[in-house]
Protein backbone atom coordinates (compact mmCIF):
# COMPACT_ATOMS: atom_id res chain seq x y z
CA UNK A 1 0.00 0.00 0.00
CA UNK A 2 1.57 3.09 -1.09
CA UNK A 3 -0.84 5.93 -0.22
CA UNK A 4 -4.65 6.49 1.04
CA UNK A 5 -6.52 9.58 -0.45
CA UNK A 6 -10.02 9.25 0.95
CA UNK A 7 -12.95 11.54 1.09
CA UNK A 8 -15.24 12.61 4.64
CA UNK A 9 -18.30 14.22 5.30
CA UNK A 10 -17.92 15.93 8.92
CA UNK A 11 -21.18 16.76 11.07
CA UNK A 12 -21.09 20.08 13.22
CA UNK A 13 -20.42 17.94 16.39
CA UNK A 14 -17.72 16.46 14.13
CA UNK A 15 -18.66 12.87 13.64
CA UNK A 16 -18.00 11.36 10.09
CA UNK A 17 -21.60 10.77 8.60
CA UNK A 18 -20.02 9.16 5.35
CA UNK A 19 -16.38 8.21 3.83
CA UNK A 20 -14.88 6.89 0.81
CA UNK A 21 -11.51 6.04 -0.61
CA UNK A 22 -10.83 8.25 -3.71
CA UNK A 23 -9.52 6.63 -7.10
CA UNK A 24 -6.32 8.32 -6.13
CA UNK A 25 -4.96 5.38 -3.47
CA UNK A 26 -2.77 2.99 -4.42
CA UNK A 27 -3.60 0.17 -2.50
CA UNK A 28 -4.59 -3.72 -2.86
CA UNK A 29 -8.52 -4.17 -3.70
CA UNK A 30 -9.12 -5.92 -1.10
CA UNK A 31 -8.63 -3.82 1.64
CA UNK A 32 -10.51 -0.84 -0.20
CA UNK A 33 -14.28 -1.69 1.65
CA UNK A 34 -12.55 -2.25 5.19
CA UNK A 35 -10.29 0.80 5.42
CA UNK A 36 -13.08 3.19 4.23
CA UNK A 37 -15.49 1.25 7.08
CA UNK A 38 -12.09 1.95 9.96
CA UNK A 39 -11.90 5.61 8.68
CA UNK A 40 -15.42 6.05 8.97
CA UNK A 41 -15.86 4.59 12.30
CA UNK A 42 -12.77 5.80 13.72
CA UNK A 43 -11.81 9.38 12.98
CA UNK A 44 -13.22 12.09 14.56
CA UNK A 45 -13.02 15.92 13.83
CA UNK A 46 -13.00 19.28 15.43
CA UNK A 47 -15.79 21.12 13.57
CA UNK A 48 -16.05 23.77 11.11
CA UNK A 49 -16.71 27.03 12.44
CA UNK A 50 -18.34 29.31 10.01
CA UNK A 51 -19.58 32.50 12.21
CA UNK A 52 -18.45 31.24 15.45
CA UNK A 53 -20.89 28.28 14.89
CA UNK A 54 -19.90 24.94 14.16
CA UNK A 55 -21.10 23.46 10.89
CA UNK A 56 -20.95 20.55 9.02
CA UNK A 57 -18.16 20.19 5.87
CA UNK A 58 -16.17 17.51 3.80
CA UNK A 59 -12.57 16.93 3.99
CA UNK A 60 -10.14 15.58 2.40
CA UNK A 61 -7.23 13.70 3.47
CA UNK A 62 -3.76 12.12 1.89
CA UNK A 63 -1.52 9.67 3.34
CA UNK A 64 1.72 8.44 1.17
CA UNK A 65 2.76 4.89 3.27
CA UNK A 66 6.87 5.35 3.08
CA UNK A 67 8.35 2.30 2.06
CA UNK A 68 10.37 0.64 5.08
CA UNK A 69 14.08 1.28 4.99
CA UNK A 70 15.44 -2.26 5.57
CA UNK A 71 19.14 0.00 7.42
CA UNK A 72 16.75 1.47 9.40
CA UNK A 73 15.10 -1.70 10.53
CA UNK A 74 18.43 -3.17 11.01
CA UNK A 75 20.00 -0.75 12.96
CA UNK A 76 16.99 -0.83 15.26
CA UNK A 77 16.97 -4.54 15.76
CA UNK A 78 20.65 -4.58 16.68
CA UNK A 79 20.03 -1.59 19.46
CA UNK A 80 17.32 -2.88 20.72
CA UNK A 81 18.67 -6.14 21.03
CA UNK A 82 16.24 -8.02 18.94
CA UNK A 83 19.50 -9.40 17.63
CA UNK A 84 21.46 -11.55 20.75
CA UNK A 85 22.97 -14.73 20.16
CA UNK A 86 26.62 -14.29 18.97
CA UNK A 87 27.35 -16.76 15.67
CA UNK A 88 30.64 -17.28 16.16
CA UNK A 89 33.19 -16.43 12.85
CA UNK A 90 36.23 -17.52 13.78
CA UNK A 91 37.88 -18.97 10.56
CA UNK A 92 38.40 -17.49 7.36
CA UNK A 93 39.61 -17.96 4.16
CA UNK A 94 41.51 -14.79 2.42
CA UNK A 95 42.35 -14.23 -1.07
CA UNK A 96 44.67 -10.99 -1.47
CA UNK A 97 46.64 -8.77 -2.45
CA UNK A 98 45.10 -8.17 -5.97
CA UNK A 99 47.63 -4.93 -7.31
CA UNK A 100 44.76 -2.30 -8.68
CA UNK A 101 45.78 0.89 -10.18
CA UNK A 102 46.04 4.05 -8.37
CA UNK A 103 43.98 5.89 -10.51
CA UNK A 104 40.89 3.56 -9.80
CA UNK A 105 41.12 4.89 -6.49
CA UNK A 106 42.46 8.27 -6.41
CA UNK A 107 38.89 10.47 -7.58
CA UNK A 108 37.44 11.98 -4.56
CA UNK A 109 33.64 12.64 -5.39
CA UNK A 110 33.10 13.85 -1.62
CA UNK A 111 33.77 14.42 1.88
CA UNK A 112 30.26 13.85 4.25
CA UNK A 113 30.19 15.78 7.52
CA UNK A 114 31.65 12.69 9.41
CA UNK A 115 34.56 12.60 7.16
CA UNK A 116 33.17 9.62 4.84
CA UNK A 117 34.96 9.92 1.85
CA UNK A 118 33.07 8.93 -1.63
CA UNK A 119 35.25 7.94 -4.00
CA UNK A 120 34.36 8.83 -7.95
CA UNK A 121 32.85 5.59 -10.35
CA UNK A 122 35.50 5.36 -13.17
CA UNK A 123 35.71 2.65 -15.91
CA UNK A 124 38.68 0.57 -15.70
CA UNK A 125 40.05 -3.13 -16.94
CA UNK A 126 39.46 -4.56 -19.72
CA UNK A 127 35.76 -4.86 -21.16
CA UNK A 128 35.54 -8.47 -21.40
CA UNK A 129 36.60 -9.26 -17.66
CA UNK A 130 34.11 -6.45 -16.31
CA UNK A 131 30.19 -7.67 -16.49
CA UNK A 132 27.77 -4.89 -18.37
CA UNK A 133 26.33 -4.81 -15.44
CA UNK A 134 28.94 -3.45 -13.31
CA UNK A 135 31.37 -1.12 -15.60
CA UNK A 136 31.72 1.33 -12.52
CA UNK A 137 35.62 0.28 -11.63
CA UNK A 138 37.69 -2.75 -10.41
CA UNK A 139 36.28 -2.76 -7.17
CA UNK A 140 33.33 -4.12 -9.65
CA UNK A 141 35.19 -6.69 -11.57
CA UNK A 142 33.42 -9.81 -11.82
CA UNK A 143 37.12 -12.34 -11.01
CA UNK A 144 34.90 -15.76 -10.53
CA UNK A 145 33.65 -16.48 -13.78
CA UNK A 146 30.56 -17.11 -14.80
CA UNK A 147 29.63 -18.83 -11.75
CA UNK A 148 30.41 -15.41 -10.15
CA UNK A 149 30.44 -15.02 -6.07
CA UNK A 150 27.88 -18.57 -5.92
CA UNK A 151 30.71 -20.10 -7.33
CA UNK A 152 33.20 -19.54 -4.78
CA UNK A 153 33.60 -22.55 -2.57
CA UNK A 154 37.78 -22.59 -1.47
CA UNK A 155 40.00 -24.45 0.49
CA UNK A 156 43.15 -23.79 1.96
CA UNK A 157 45.72 -23.88 -0.57
CA UNK A 158 43.60 -23.57 -3.37
CA UNK A 159 44.85 -21.40 -6.32
CA UNK A 160 42.44 -18.91 -7.69
CA UNK A 161 42.72 -17.21 -10.94
CA UNK A 162 41.96 -13.56 -10.67
CA UNK A 163 42.39 -11.48 -13.94
CA UNK A 164 45.31 -13.46 -15.49
CA UNK A 165 47.11 -13.67 -12.43
CA UNK A 166 46.58 -16.74 -9.62
CA UNK A 167 46.81 -16.03 -6.01
CA UNK A 168 46.36 -18.56 -3.09
CA UNK A 169 43.54 -18.92 -0.69
CA UNK A 170 45.13 -18.68 2.80
CA UNK A 171 43.28 -19.60 6.24
CA UNK A 172 43.11 -16.84 8.47
CA UNK A 173 42.00 -16.80 12.48
CA UNK A 174 40.20 -14.21 13.26
CA UNK A 175 41.04 -11.68 16.37
CA UNK A 176 37.99 -10.93 17.73
CA UNK A 177 35.74 -10.53 14.97
CA UNK A 178 39.01 -8.75 13.17
CA UNK A 179 40.62 -9.98 10.01
CA UNK A 180 43.41 -8.06 9.18
CA UNK A 181 44.57 -8.60 5.26
CA UNK A 182 47.83 -6.65 5.89
CA UNK A 183 49.09 -10.02 7.54
CA UNK A 184 52.14 -8.64 9.07
CA UNK A 185 52.99 -6.28 5.81
CA UNK A 186 54.31 -3.38 6.40
CA UNK A 187 51.44 -0.51 6.22
CA UNK A 188 51.54 1.12 2.76
CA UNK A 189 52.55 -2.38 1.15
CA UNK A 190 49.56 -3.34 0.28
CA UNK A 191 48.05 0.57 -1.08
CA UNK A 192 45.29 0.07 -4.05
CA UNK A 193 44.51 -3.48 -3.25
CA UNK A 194 41.62 -5.53 -3.37
CA UNK A 195 40.88 -9.03 -1.11
CA UNK A 196 38.24 -11.78 -0.60
CA UNK A 197 37.92 -13.43 2.66
CA UNK A 198 34.92 -16.08 2.78
CA UNK A 199 33.70 -18.32 5.57
CA UNK A 200 31.12 -21.35 5.56
CA UNK A 201 29.12 -21.56 8.93
CA UNK A 202 25.62 -23.57 9.66
CA UNK A 203 22.42 -22.44 10.65
CA UNK A 204 19.59 -25.34 12.39
CA UNK A 205 17.00 -23.68 10.76
CA UNK A 206 16.12 -20.88 8.04
CA UNK A 207 15.85 -17.64 9.89
CA UNK A 208 16.83 -14.13 10.37
CA UNK A 209 20.09 -12.44 11.23
CA UNK A 210 22.18 -9.62 11.53
CA UNK A 211 26.09 -8.78 10.27
CA UNK A 212 27.75 -6.21 11.95
CA UNK A 213 30.95 -5.04 10.40
CA UNK A 214 33.14 -2.15 9.91
CA UNK A 215 36.01 -2.17 7.03
CA UNK A 216 39.34 -0.41 5.91
CA UNK A 217 37.90 0.69 3.07
CA UNK A 218 35.32 -0.15 0.42
CA UNK A 219 32.80 -3.07 1.31
CA UNK A 220 31.17 -6.12 -0.49
CA UNK A 221 29.28 -8.87 0.56
CA UNK A 222 27.54 -11.86 -0.77
CA UNK A 223 25.31 -14.54 1.37
CA UNK A 224 25.13 -17.95 -0.41
CA UNK A 225 25.80 -15.98 -4.15
CA UNK A 226 23.49 -13.22 -3.43
CA UNK A 227 24.89 -9.40 -3.33
CA UNK A 228 23.47 -7.97 -0.09
CA UNK A 229 25.77 -5.30 0.39
CA UNK A 230 28.04 -2.67 -1.29
CA UNK A 231 29.57 0.44 0.03
CA UNK A 232 32.01 2.50 -1.81
CA UNK A 233 34.05 4.31 0.47
CA UNK A 234 37.37 4.71 2.21
CA UNK A 235 36.83 5.00 5.88
CA UNK A 236 38.55 3.67 9.02
CA UNK A 237 37.02 -0.02 10.16
CA UNK A 238 35.00 0.82 13.06
CA UNK A 239 32.72 -2.37 14.90
CA UNK A 240 28.94 -2.55 13.66
CA UNK A 241 29.54 0.85 11.42
CA UNK A 242 27.40 -1.07 9.20
CA UNK A 243 24.39 -3.21 10.09
CA UNK A 244 23.40 -5.84 7.21
CA UNK A 245 19.91 -7.88 7.33
CA UNK A 246 20.84 -11.56 6.27
CA UNK A 247 18.19 -14.51 6.14
CA UNK A 248 19.89 -17.40 6.59
CA UNK A 249 18.76 -21.24 4.97
CA UNK A 250 18.78 -24.05 6.64
CA UNK A 251 22.33 -26.37 6.54
CA UNK A 252 25.36 -24.14 5.62
CA UNK A 253 25.54 -20.80 4.64
CA UNK A 254 28.39 -19.41 2.86
CA UNK A 255 29.89 -15.65 3.37
CA UNK A 256 32.18 -13.75 0.73
CA UNK A 257 33.12 -10.07 1.95
CA UNK A 258 35.31 -8.36 -0.91
CA UNK A 259 37.45 -5.67 0.67
CA UNK A 260 39.15 -2.56 -1.21
CA UNK A 261 41.85 -0.73 0.27
CA UNK A 262 42.94 2.76 -0.95
CA UNK A 263 46.39 3.65 1.47
CA UNK A 264 47.63 2.40 5.17
CA UNK A 265 45.04 0.03 6.97
CA UNK A 266 43.23 -2.97 5.43
CA UNK A 267 40.77 -4.66 7.51
CA UNK A 268 37.55 -5.93 8.53
CA UNK A 269 35.36 -6.55 12.15
CA UNK A 270 32.68 -8.65 11.73
CA UNK A 271 30.23 -10.44 13.97
CA UNK A 272 26.82 -12.45 12.86
CA UNK A 273 24.17 -12.14 15.20
CA UNK A 274 20.66 -13.84 14.98
CA UNK A 275 17.04 -13.09 17.02
CA UNK A 276 17.25 -14.20 20.57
Amino acid sequence: MDRVEAAFEVGADGIVTGAEVLPGSKMPPPLVAPITEALRRNTIFLPAIAQGVPVSGNFHYALKVEMPDPRLAADTAWVKGDARIDVPLKSWLVLKPIKVPERVFSLIDSIAADGTVMLQAVTAGDPNKVSNKSQMNAFNSDWFTEGGAASVRPVAGARQEVDGEKFTWKKVTADNGRVDFLGGATRGDHDYCIGYAWTEFDSPEERDAWLGIGSDDGLRIWLNGEQVNDKWVARTSRLDDDVVPLRLKKGPNQLLIKIQNVKGLWCFTARLRVRG
